[in-house]
C-alpha cells in the first residue's frame, strides 16, 4: 500500500446498506481511509468537520437531499473536491445532468464484478483529475494574490502609475493615477491615451508611445495639464516593458510638479529681488559667517562678494556702537526672531556711513534657526539732512549757538533737574550796550562779526555744563544749572562783565562794550519758566538803569547775599595773608580727677571791622573757596608754636592738645610730611598733639582715611572721633579705624535730662566705647543736670561751657593754673 493511497479519504453516501458494506470493503482492501453517510445531511455534517478528497455519492436517496442535489449544493460553494456518482437506473439524462453538475465520473449499481473495476479505475482517475484541478486552482490563487499584492503596492505608491498593452489601451492604474485623471478606475481602464487628455497632449503622447514601443528605453516629458483645480505642471516618465508572452507595452508614472514650478518661479523672483535690490543684504549661517551678499553690499560698502564669505560681519563695526548694543541686539534676536534700528558701520575706504539695519532669522520647517538674514540701506545722507535740519531749527546761525527753542528746551531740562536733586538754576540775560549804535555806524558786517566774538567770549567764561544761547539781535543768555551758592552767580556774572569790556579788534576797528546782565533763580523766584525768562528781563533793564556795564538779581536780598559772599571770600584771603586768624583753647575735663587733661583748639577771627568772630561765620565759605588748607596750616602752626611754650610751664606742660582737620587738610598728600615738619620746627613731643576728624570725614574714603590715619598715629598724635552720633555711626568703623577717643555730639547732651530717648543713647555709647578700649568726651555740657548725668555714666572726660567757654592762650593757662591751686 503506498503512503499517497493512505493518505487519501474518500466519504461513501448511499442509502443502500448493502451498496455502501461493498463499496466500503472493497475501497477499504485497497487501503483507502473511509467515511460513510446514509444520507446527504450526514454526508455534510461529516464534511464539517473532515477534509476528503473523493465523495461517492448515491445518485438517489432518499428521505431527504438527493445525490445531484448535494452535489449541486457543495459546487454552489464553491467546494472544489472530486465526485463520482452512483446510480441504479440507466438514465443519460440524470448522467448528463451529474457531469454538468461538476461530477468527475458516472458509474451504474448493477454491472455486477464490472461495477467493481469500473469503481477502481474511477477512483484513480477523479482522484488524479482531482488532484490536478487542486495544483491548477492553487497556482492560479497563487497568481491572483500575486496580482493583488502587486496591484496593493502599485495604490500604495502616491506617484500616480499605469500601464498599457500593445493596442495603447490601458490595462491598469493606481488610486494615485485615477485622483489624478478625477476619473474612476474602472472607467481608466480600457481607454486609449485620447480619453484622458485634450487632442494637443494626446497626440504628443501617443507620438512619444509610438517611439517607444519601435525604439525601447524611456522618455520625459514636461506638460502642462488643465484639472478642475486648474493648471497643472506635470513630469511623464514612460518605459517599454515585455509580458511572459513576449509581447511590448508601456509603463508610465506621472509626477506632479506644480509646486515645484511655483517654487522655481519663487526662487526666480527672490533672486531676481536679491541681485536688483537698492538695499544690501547679507546672509550668514548660525555661527555668523557670511554665506552671501548681493550687488548692493558691495555698492554701500565697498567689498567684493569674494571679499568677504565667511567672515563675521562684525569687520564692518565702525566701534560706535559697545558691547552691551550687540549683546541686546542679539538677545532680541534670539527672542524675537528679529532685530531693527540704526547702526553706524565703515566701509572699505574707511569712511564711516549710518544704515537702518533690520535682522531676521530664517527657520526650517521644524522651526529651528538655520540662518540670518540682515537688510539695510545707506541713510547717510538723510541723517546729515536730518541733522542739518535740527541743527538749523535749534542754532543760531550766526554765533552757532543755542537759538530760542533750544535755550527753552535746556531751561526746561535744568529746572526738572535742579527739582529732583534739590539744587537751583540761574538764569542770566544779558544785552550789549550801545551795539545799535556800533552796528548804525560801522555796518551789518562789522555788527555781525562782534556778536560771533562777543559768543566765543561768553563761552570762555562758563563750564561746558552752562548754556549760552542766543535770542536774537545783541540779546544773549547763560543758564548755570547745580548751583549751590549765589555768589558762585555773581563770579560769573563778574567775568562775563570783564571779558565783554575789553577790547574788540575787528576788520581794523577797536570798538569798546559794556554789557547788562540781570540775573534770575530757579526756584528761589519762580518755578515756572516764563516767570523766570520775566524775572531775568527786568533785573536786566534794572542793570542798565542802574548805568550799564553791571548786573543786577532779580531780588534785592538775594542781590545783597551774593554780594556778601563776595566779599567774605575777599576778606578770608586777606586775613591769611595778614594772618588775623588766632586760636581759642576750651578746656577739657577729666571725670575722675576734675583737672584739665586737654583741650580744644577752636579758630577765630581778628576782623578789622567787625572785631572776633566765631568760625560758624566763615568756615564754611573757607571750605568751599579750599581757602581752607591755608587756614588750617596757619591754625596748626599757632597750635604747635603753643605747645612748646606750655612745655615750660608746669600747669600745662600735660595738657594735650586737639586740633580739628577739615576734609580739604585731610585730602592734602603732604598732610603727614607736613605735621612731623611743623612737630619737629618747634619741638612738639608725642602725645601733646590730637587731631579730631568727623564720622562724614571718615566714610568719604574710609580705606585711603584708615592708611592715613595708620601714617599720623606713628607720629604720636592720638585722633579723636568728633561728633559722634551724627553721621553713619558704624560699629565697624569703630573697631577698624581704632580711634583714641570719641566725642559725644553736644545734640545728644543737651536734653540727657529730658530726653530717655537721648540719655539712653548716651550711656549706649559709653558703655559701647569702653568696651572697645576708647575714652569719651561729652561734648557742649553747659548745666549741672547734665554734668551730673554725664559723671553717673562713668563718662572719662567732659567739655562744655559748665567749665569754661573757648578762651585765648593766656585765659586757658590762667584756667589751668586755677584748677590745679
Amino acid at each position: 500500500m503506498t503512503k499517497e493511497v493512505e493518505q487519501t479519504h474518500i466519504l461513501i453516501v448511499d442509502d443502500d446498506p448493502i451498496i455502501l458494506k461493498v463499496v466500503s470493503g472493497f475501497l477499504e482492501k485497497k487501503g483507502y481511509g473511509l467515511l460513510r453517510a446514509k444520507n446527504a445531511e450526514e454526508a455534510l455534517d461529516l464534511l464539517s468537520e473532515h477534509e476528503v478528497d473523493l465523495i461517492i455519492l448515491d445518485h438517489y436517496m432518499e428521505p431527504g437531499m438527493t445525490g445531484l442535489e448535494m452535489l449541486k449544493a457543495l459546487r454552489q460553494d464553491d467546494d472544489p473536491v472530486a465526485v463520482i456518482m452512483l446510480t441504479g437506473a440507466d438514465d443519460r439524462q440524470v448522467i448528463i445532468d451529474s457531469m454538468q453538475a461538476g461530477a468527475q465520473d458516472f458509474i451504474l449499481k448493477n454491472s455486477g464484478v464490472e461495477f467493481l473495476l469500473k469503481l477502481d479505475q474511477s477512483v484513480i482517475r477523479a482522484l488524479h483529475v482531482g488532484d490536478l484541478e487542486r495544483k491548477i486552482a492553487k497556482s492560479h490563487q497563487a497568481l491572483q494574490d500575486q496580482a493583488q499584492f502587486l496591484q496593493t503596492i502599485i495604490d500604495a505608491v502616491p506617484t500616480p502609475i499605469y500601464y498599457k498593452g500593445t493596442d495603447q489601451k490601458i490595462l491598469g492604474c493606481n488610486k494615485a493615477m485615477a485622483d489624478f485623471i478625477e476619473q474612476p478606475i474602472y472607467e481608466i481602464v480600457g481607454q486609449k491615451i485620447d480619453g484622458l487628455y485634450p487632442a494637443e497632449i494626446s497626440e504628443k503622447l501617443q507620438q512619444h508611445d509610438a517611439t517607444l514601443m519601435d525604439e525601447g528605453g524611456e522618455l520625459l516629458t514636461e506638460l502642462a495639464v488643465q484639472r478642475s483645480d486648474g493648471e497643472h505642471h506635470i513630469l511623464s516618465h514612460k518605459a517599454r516593458y515585455r509580458n511572459a508572452e513576449g509581447e511590448s507595452g508601456i509603463v508610465g508614472a506621472v509626477v506632479d510638479i506644480t509646486e515645484r514650478k511655483l517654487y522655481e518661479n519663487e526662487l526666480r523672483l527672490a533672486q531676481t529681488v536679491f541681485e536688483t535690490t537698492s538695499e544690501a543684504i547679507i546672509v550668514t549661517d548660525l555661527q555668523n559667517g557670511i554665506q552671501a551678499v548681493n550687488p548692493s553690499f558691495t555698492r554701500v560698502t565697498g567689498y567684493s562678494e569674494e571679499e568677504v564669505i565667511g567672515k563675521d560681519p562684525g569687520f564692518l563695526s565702525s566701534g560706535r556702537q559697545d558691547k552691551e548694543f550687540y549683546h541686546n541686539m542679539w538677545m532680541q534676536l534670539c527672542e524675537k526672531g528679529r532685530w531693527q534700528g540704526e547702526i553706524w558701520n565703515r566701509r572699505k575706504n574707511g569712511d564711516l556711513y549710518a544704515e537702518w539695519l533690520s535682522i531676521s532669522a530664517v527657520h526650517d520647517e521644524t522651526g529651528k534657526i538655520t540662518q540670518y538674514v540682515a537688510v539695510f540701506s545707506d541713510i547717510t545722507k538723510r541723517k546729515k539732512a536730518e541733522e542739518l535740519i535740527r541743527h538749523q531749527a535749534n542754532f543760531d546761525a550766526l554765533t552757532n549757538l543755542p537759538n530760542r527753542n533750544l535755550f527753552l528746551d535746556r531751561l526746561s531740562r535744568s529746572m526738572v533737574r535742579a527739582k529732583r536733586n534739590g539744587t537751583q538754576v540761574a538764569l542770566m540775560f544779558l544785552d550789549l550796550d550801545r551795539f545799535k549804535s556800533v552796528n548804525d555806524t560801522l555796518g551789518h558786517n562789522i555788527g555781525d562779526a562782534l556778536l560771533q566774538e562777543t559768543a566765543q567770549r561768553l563761552l570762555g567764561c562758563v563750564r561746558e555744563t552752562d548754556t549760552v544761547s542766543r535770542l536774537g539781535g545783541d540779546e544773549f543768555t547763560v543758564i548755570i544749572p547745580d548751583i549751590k551758592h549765589t555768589y558762585d552767580i555773581e563770579k560769573v556774572s563778574m567775568k562775563v562783565l570783564h571779558e565783554l569790556s575789553q577790547t574788540f579788534s575787528i576788520e581794523g576797528h577797536d570798538i569798546f562794550l559794556s554789557a547788562s546782565v540781570g540775573i534770575t533763580v530757579y526756584p528761589d523766584d519762580g518755578v515756572e519758566l516764563e516767570a523766570l525768562m520775566r524775572n531775568a528781563d527786568t533785573a536786566m533793564y534794572q542793570a542798565k538803569e542802574a548805568g550799564r556795564n553791571s548786573f543786577r538779581f532779580f531780588t534785592p536780598e538775594m542781590n545783597a547775599k551774593a554780594h556778601e559772599q563776595m566779599i567774605l571770600e575777599r576778606d578770608l584771603r586777606q586775613a591769611i595773608e595778614h594772618k588775623e586768624f588766632c586760636v581759642h583753647y576750651q578746656p577739657v575735663i577729666e571725670v575722675t580727677t576734675g583737672q584739665v587733661t586737654s583741650c580744644e583748639a577752636l579758630v577765630r577771627w581778628n576782623h578789622p571791622q567787625k572785631g572776633l568772630t566765631a568760625p560758624g561765620y566763615f568756615i564754611s565759605a573757607a571750605e568751599e573757596t579750599g581757602l581752607i588748607d591755608e587756614i588750617g596750616t596757619q591754625v596748626l602752626e599757632e597750635v604747635c608754636k603753643q605747645i612748646h611754650q606750655w612745655k615750660k610751664v608746669p600747669e600745662m606742660k600735660a595738657v594735650r592738645v586737639a586740633v580739628n582737620l577739615s576734609p580739604h587738610q585731610l585730602r592734602n598728600e603732604n598732610l603727614v610730611q607736613d605735621l612731623q615738619t611743623m612737630m619737629t620746627k618747634h619741638g612738639v613731643e608725642a602725645g601733646q598733639l590730637s587731631l579730631e576728624i568727623t564720622e562724614t570725614l571718615v566714610m568719604q574714603d574710609p580705606q585711603g582715611t584708615a592708611v592715613l590715619l595708620d601714617e599720623i598715629r606713628k607720629l604720636g598724635i592720638k585722633i579723636y572721633l568728633d561728633d559722634f552720633g551724627t553721621g553713619y555711626s558704624s560699629l565697624n568703623y569703630l573697631k577698624r579705624f581704632s580711634f583714641d577717643v570719641l566725642k559725644v555730639d553736644r545734640s545728644f547732651i543737651m536734653d540727657v535730662h529730658e530726653n530717655e530717648g537721648d540719655a539712653a543713647l548716651v550711656e549706649a555709647i559709653i558703655v559701647m566705647a569702653h568696651k572697645l578700649g576708647i575714652k569719651v568726651v561729652a561734648e557742649g555740657v553747659e548745666t549741672i543736670e547734665q554734668q551730673k548725668f554725664i559723671i553717673e555714666q562713668k563718662c572719662d572726660l567732659i567739655q562744655g561751657f559748665y567749665y569754661s567757654k573757648p578762651l585765648s592762650a593766656e585765659d586757658m593757662y590762667d584756667y589751668c593754673r586755677s584748677t590745679t591751686a
